[in-house]
């Protein structure tokens, strides 16, 4: 398997210059500018949502019938990665 050793992999990256950049630091540079500029920095302000479940609603009052769920289980995609609990969709 290649590695940042070898220069031709990942393949060479264009700077804003249009210049080919072959080097991994150079190119991990470009990425992070690049990354850095389409993110936003945390100002601790909360953007403001729309509340679309009753606020006095807890997890008791929600309720699956087995027929819901069927439904849901049915149309898992068997070949998709596991969810955050670690199950694959191929074991439900």
């Amino acid at each position: 398997m290649a590695n940042c050793l070898d220069e031709n992999y990942p393949p060479p990256i264009k700077d804003a210059a249009g210049n080919f950049i072959r080097d991994c630091v150079s190119r991990a540079n470009i990425f992070n500018k690049y990354f850095a500029s389409v993110f936003t920095r945390d100002d601790n302000n909360t953007p403001h949502f729309t509340q679309h479940v009753n606020p006095t609603a807890g997890c008791c009052d929600v309720s699956f019938t087995p027929l819901n769920v069927l439904k849901v289980l049915k149309v898992l995609k068997p070949k998709n990665s596991s969810g955050p609990d670690g199950f694959s969709n191929i074991l439900l």
